[in-house]
């Protein structure tokens, strides 16, 4: 009697405690249910915690009678969360069904079904060095991305200029401002990157649904908020705040951010030095209200006010090489002011009367009233500098060989207003998801260009003006003409009509596929026996095909746009270093479609101010073939994609690149290509932080129609070359045709590297936990891109149009040291006043680390020996800032 009691005293809490308990069992595999091995599996709130066996199941005991939240994790898929609720004894069988997500632990949007070309990362939370614009994330993590501008938010892709680059917010487009002329004058982007929920980005070969522009789509998701937060940072360069919330009801969100930004620290260190007072600012808003199960309506607001203001002093630039040193000093009297006042509102009504089917509705608008005004007076030296290290004056001026002057006048400004009306649908069928849309836009533009300078050369106009000096005749004018270097008077005011819809469907085709095993593995000495063991999935085939068609009242164009796009995943297995099967991750795509960009207003206007109207939509054919390919490596996932490409263009309008000005000249008169490849390589080289590395090979040429010139031979027979010839006295002449030049946007190579890493911790002590420290580094490198204007091509000089003068190569490093006082890893202590506070950080960073001075357009000037000089304007140099950020 006394064992039998003794018994039941042990195990009476062991039955009591098993009375309290039921099972949870099953099996995890993927889409195509391939087993998925080692998962994580954790009840929260508990110490239970297990793991999938080589087969994918498993069997544990978990609480009864009580809610319990079950996660399923794995560094592979997409992390599932289960609420259950079981009787006491019970025995529940759950498989689910794991997603496969192309990185671990990384913000990503995978490809939806039916989705093809265009895909990118999401990236949320990184601490990215940056002056402050959102477009400097594309500018290394984009593929095909070049930028050689850090005080711009404007990107190339694949040999296109900036204006040929569609970016939406929530469906709705936006435009960049008309009359910056300079990355300086620029001001804040749109696009606020705390309110950011996702991006999507295409480099080309894009469907349907995206708009009629020729390079590239930039895709932005402003995100609705789930519970009350916010955030906020101070630095050197300006402020930024944000708040966000939802109502009781969960009826109504919304998340509000304003921005404040004075780049005046960073402009002193330009190499003109001046008065700098800048003043860049905005508030924008994204409110949405759900009226019932099936209706939800959305508001985007936007007012921004960007005014640039400087007053000029001196200029100092040295360039040059070792076998002529040369400096430019220029002294300045006048004033510069711009100014962008932009507003944007827009609303939305989404109906979703079932699961498969959404129709939304938006009516928006947006308006802008931009003033550049200038009055800027500069007298120049331009002297040679010593070049001999052996003489007192080493680097000091040896002679002189020019002096003038310049007077710059502008009084711009331009008023446009854009409202649209749009209609977007989509309805998924079994095998196949149905897309539609239809908008219409009315465009009214005003515009006042009034511009001219010139320049004094040496005490004589440029360009001269005849006169009647020692002339006798008496005809002759009593008066001379002031010959302008550039005069532009123009008043221009025109509303056009613009209609667009597209039709696209998406097929999908899954093929079942078995493999039989007969290998056998040796993992740790023990040989694994795969015989007879049969492995079965889907390898799936996405067909996608759309069609875009637009038309314009300004010139009664009507086009159409095919697109379609082809991506294959295959079904691939092999055996991992644990034994187990599992399947090789690969996507293989293909693109081709037309993509045909209506000229907006500068396209069409001369650079008299004159406007075209018989100009055409440029159009430009690609064609694209990639792949993504998922490995790993040092026991973490990394994705590497691939691109080449090839893109026909006709109708081209040829333009010239100054700063971030592009002059048109409003003809389709060019043809060109731009063909390349571009590679991206993406993973946790350290875990936990994203880190990546982009490389793009590059070659654009355009054929201007007619563009026929002349050199001329002098009695010797040279071709006489201005500057470098004695005899300038033209005997004969010889025409050349130039053929294929390289674009503005030709740069050949291009890389771009974003590495995060964290202090070990290891290192942690009691006083000093030093995984608290983090850094990151952001570096860019872009081969020279070519800086001869169209007005250039007849100088003789460029009769071998292999010698094309070219801007020194783009090298900028910016890194940021971060300091963590609060994070999710080291929580504020429950009895603190910053309890609420959910990250605390300071960081320091310093731009252009290197020093390096890039440049970004040219001045010329001629000198009294008839030369022609390219002054280089240069960016900033190095600096450093310091910011203070808080999320709660």
């Amino acid at each position: 009697m006394k064992k039998i009691l003794f018994m039941l005293f042990i195990f009476n809490p062991l039955w009591m405690m098993a009375q309290n308990n039921a099972t949870l069992r099953g099996r995890l595999v993927d889409e195509i249910g391939i087993p998925v091995v080692e998962a994580n599996i954790i009840v929260e709130n508990t110490e239970i915690k297990t793991f999938t066996d080589k087969n994918g199941y498993f069997n544990f005991t978990v609480p009864a009678g009580k809610k319990i939240k079950v996660r399923f994790s794995h560094s592979s898929y997409k992390t599932k969360n289960v609420k259950l609720t079981l009787n006491v004894g019970e025995i529940k069988v759950y498989k689910p069904t794991f997603y496969y997500r192309v990185l671990p632990e990384f913000t990503v949007k995978s490809r939806e079904k039916g989705e093809n070309i265009e895909e990118i990362v999401i990236v949320k939370g990184v601490e990215f060095p940056t002056i402050g614009n959102f477009e400097d994330l594309l500018k290394t993590s984009g593929i095909g991305v070049v930028s050689n501008n850090e005080l711009s938010s404007g990107y190339n892709v694949r040999g296109g200029n900036f204006e040929e680059n569609l970016i939406y917010v929530n469906d709705i487009e936006i435009y960049r401002p008309f009359l910056a002329s300079s990355g300086q004058a620029e001001g804040l982007s749109f696009i606020n990157s705390n309110m950011v929920e996702n991006i999507q980005f295409s480099a080309g070969g894009f469907q349907a649904k995206y708009g009629d522009k020729l390079s590239s789509v930039l895709d932005v998701r402003y995100k609705k908020p789930t519970e009350f937060a916010g955030s906020f940072s101070a630095s050197l360069l300006g402020v930024n705040m944000h708040l966000e919330g939802i109502s009781k009801n969960q009826l109504w969100s919304h998340i509000t951010a304003a921005r404040f930004q004075s780049n005046r620290y960073l402009l002193g260190a330009l190499d003109t030095k001046g008065e700098y007072q800048p003043l860049f600012g905005d508030l924008q808003t994204y409110i949405t209200y759900t009226s019932s199960e099936n209706w939800e309506h959305s508001f985007l607001g936007n007012y921004a006010l960007n005014r640039y203001q400087v007053e000029p002093q001196n200029r100092e630039t040295s360039f040059g090489s070792i076998n002529q040193a040369l400096r430019f000093t220029v002294f300045f009297d006048g004033k510069e002011i711009t100014q962008f006042q932009t507003l944007t509102g827009a609303f939305t009504s989404k109906f979703t009367p079932n699961d498969s089917t959404e129709l939304k509705f938006t009516a928006s608008a947006y308006n802008t009233y931009q003033e550049e005004k200038y009055d800027v007076e500069g007298q120049y030296f331009l002297d040679e500098l010593e070049r001999d290290p052996g003489k007192d004056n080493f680097g000091d001026v040896a002679f002189n060989l020019g002096v003038g002057g310049f007077l710059r006048h502008a009084r711009n400004s331009l008023d446009a207003t854009v409202t649209t009306l749009s209609h977007k649908g989509s309805r998924r069928f079994k095998n196949s998801h149905l897309r539609w849309g239809a908008k219409a836009q009315y465009d009214i533009i005003n515009d006042n260009l009034k511009e001219w300078s010139f320049t004094d050369s040496t005490g004589f106009i440029a360009p001269r003006p005849e006169d009647s000096v020692g002339y006798s005749d008496s005809n002759a004018q009593p008066y001379q003409y002031l010959n302008l270097e550039n005069s532009v008077r123009s008043k221009n005011s025109i509303q056009t009509a613009r209609f667009s819809n597209y039709l696209q469907n998406t097929w999908s085709f899954n093929s079942k596929k078995s493999i039989l095993f007969k290998k056998t593995k040796t993992v740790n000495d023990t040989t694994i026996y795969y015989a007879d063991t049969t492995m079965s999935g889907y390898k799936s085939f996405i067909f996608t095909g759309g069609i875009r068609a637009n038309y314009w009242s300004f010139n009664k164009e009507f086009i159409v746009s095919p697109r379609v796009s082809l991506k294959y995943r295959p079904l691939l297995f092999y055996i991992n270093d644990t034994g187990a099967i599992a399947r090789r991750d690969l996507a293989l795509r293909a693109a081709i479609g037309v993509y045909q960009q209506p000229a907006f207003y500068r396209e069409y206007r001369r650079l008299d101010g004159s406007l075209n109207n018989n100009i055409q939509a440029q159009r430009s054919i690609h064609f694209v073939l990639g792949g993504d390919y998922i490995f790993h490596a040092w026991e973490r996932d990394f994705k590497l994609t691939t691109e080449v490409y090839y893109k026909h263009m006709d109708r081209v309008i040829p333009y010239d690149v100054d700063n971030v000005r592009l002059r048109y000249y409003a003809e389709n008169n060019a043809k060109a290509y731009s063909t390349g490849i571009d590679l991206k390589l993406n993973g946790k080289i350290i875990e936990g932080l994203e880190s990546w590395a982009t490389l793009s090979v590059m070659q654009t040429k355009i054929d201007i129609s007619n563009d026929v010139y002349y050199t001329y031979l002098n009695s010797d027979g040279d071709t006489i070359i201005p500057g470098f010839t004695n005899n300038n006295v033209a005997v004969d002449s010889q025409a050349y045709f130039p053929g294929y030049l390289p674009r503005p946007t030709d740069q050949r190579v291009s890389f771009g590297l974003f590495f995060q890493d964290v202090m070990p911790t290891e290192w942690n002590t009691e006083k000093v936990k030093w995984d608290k420290f983090r850094v990151n580094l952001n570096f860019i490198y872009n081969t020279g891109f070519p800086y001869l204007k169209k007005s250039q091509i007849t100088d003789p000089a460029y009769a071998d149009n292999s010698f094309i003068p070219r801007t020194p190569r783009y090298l900028r490093v910016d890194i940021g040291f971060v300091k963590d006082f609060i994070s999710a890893d080291y929580p504020a202590r429950k009895d603190s006043r910053l309890k609420n506070i959910k990250q605390l950080s300071i960081s320091l960073e310093v731009f252009n680390l290197l020093g390096i001075d890039n440049t970004v357009s040219y001045n010329f000037v001629k000198a009294t020996n008839g030369r022609q000089y390219a002054i280089p304007n240069r960016l900033t140099s190095r600096i450093i800032n310091l910011k203070l950020t808080a999320k709660f």
